[in-house]
Parts: structure tokens; sequence; C-alpha cells
């Protein structure tokens, strides 16, 4: 799976998926684009009951990609999908503060603490 020029990973671990990115600076408009048609098809996946979002090579979370996420997170709720965001650095987990989208996901240290809570 890839979006523009962005390598996206997408990894079945029974019925979750994790989502992880390669190194990346920050996610502009021509790549949150695609990437968001990629994600929904992942949480739409008949199978699936959680999706953690991996976000430990990205450096910035734009306000793009913030949208997709919120975007994303109402799919996930219609589809009783469970979304976890992991691996946000302290500046992009900052902004998920401030912006108080912190009350609105669940965020987790690693990818490995999201897919223990997940039950």
């Amino acid at each position: 799976m890839s979006a523009c020029n962005t390598t996206v990973t997408v990894e079945k671990q029974g019925q979750a998926r994790v989502v992880r990115f390669a190194p990346l600076t920050e996610f502009p408009e021509q790549v949150t684009m695609p990437l968001e048609q990629e994600l929904t098809d992942v949480v739409r996946e008949p199978d699936v009951s959680m999706v953690v979002v991996n976000f430990g090579g990205v450096t910035l979370i734009s306000s793009h990609m913030l949208g997709v996420l919120v975007r994303l997170r109402s799919q996930a709720t219609k589809r009783k999908v469970r979304l976890c965001l992991a691996g946000l650095s302290e500046i992009n987990l900052r902004l998920f503060q401030l912006t108080r989208l912190d009350a609105l996901f669940q965020i987790f240290a690693s990818e490995g603490d999201a897919l223990a809570a997940g039950g």
C-alpha cells in the first residue's frame, strides 16, 4: 500500500491492523488525499475490529492529516472498529492536546501498548 511517494504498510494481526508510515517529515495535502481512501479501506475490511495507526516515523502531523484522522474515526465508529494512535512524537502529542483531539482518540505510547489494550 502506498500513497503518492509515502510508503505505508499494513500488518494484519488477527482482527487488528497496524498501519505504519515510512519516515516522513509531514503530510502534505497531495499525500493525505489518497492516504485517506487507503486508511478508510483498512477500516472497512470485514474482519477488522481494531486499527492502530503508528506515527513513530512521522515528524509532524499536518492539519490535513488531522482532518483525515477525524473522518477516519467517524468511519471506524460507524463500523464498531476501535481506532488507536500510537508512537506520537512529543510535538505531535502536544498538537493533539492543544486541539483537544486527545479526548477524541485513544493514544498509546507504542503500537504494542495499543494492541495489548485491544483485548
